[in-house]
């Protein structure tokens, strides 16, 4: 089982804080979960797994953010997430650092990660939409499926396509259009790792188009 690593680094990394936010929102609720499910609360250096639905790596989520040095003002100078080349669909529990792979718990968990999405999106939408004159036509593919996935959070977990002129949109193979409309996808199309891994993929389209880390 093939495992890589990735560090999001705290100065210069435009993902750092959604990371922070997305790896505390995830442990309190686990921690939470836990407890109440177990009787018991993960040990620090305990990860928490992270399925996928549509991708195909799960994402290791550290436990031990150090909370109170967090809630004091001292942030980590960087965040390991590790990524197991593996689905949803191929989880099993020996696999894992615990058994949190149900249906429920991944349509539950993906409301953890929509408002941090939500913030990344509005903090650098002014800045691409700039950039082409406001003419989504002329978008990056990347941004234009970002749009969708935020109205959908917006809007009840739904697409909302209310133009039948707008053209689909696509990533990694998933594709939306018009004819999706009110469809709920966020915890069924997209868990809460398939998120992430859109947030990656955005931040590196605008790494490639020179947008500024700080607006």
């Amino acid at each position: 089982m093939q495992r890589t690593i990735r560090t999001f680094a705290c100065v210069g990394d435009r993902l750092y804080s959604p990371i922070l936010d997305f790896c505390l929102n995830y442990a309190m609720f686990m921690r939470h979960f836990m407890a109440e499910m177990y009787g018991e609360t993960p040990g620090p250096t305990s990860s928490f797994a992270a399925p996928p639905i549509h991708c195909h790596q799960t994402m290791l989520v550290p436990f031990n953010m150090q909370f109170r040095n967090v809630i004091g003002g001292i942030k980590p100078i960087g965040i390991e997430i590790g990524f197991l080349d593996l689905k949803l669909t191929d989880l099993h529990p020996e696999n894992l650092p615990i058994e949190n792979s149900s249906e429920a718990m991944i349509r539950l968990s993906s409301r953890l990660i929509s408002p941090i999405f939500l913030m990344f999106y509005e903090q650098y939408s002014g800045w691409w939409k700039d950039k082409y004159n406001r003419d989504e036509k002329t978008w990056p593919e990347i941004f234009r499926f970002g749009r969708v996935i935020r109205n959908a959070i917006s809007h009840q977990m739904m697409i909302s396509w209310d133009n039948d002129k707008i053209s689909p949109v696509s990533w990694r193979g998933l594709r939306y259009s018009s004819a999706d409309n009110k469809k709920e996808i966020i915890g069924f199309d997209l868990s809460m790792a398939d998120i992430v891994f859109l947030m990656i993929d955005m931040s590196d389209e605008l790494d490639r188009l020179g947008c500024p880390v700080d607006l």
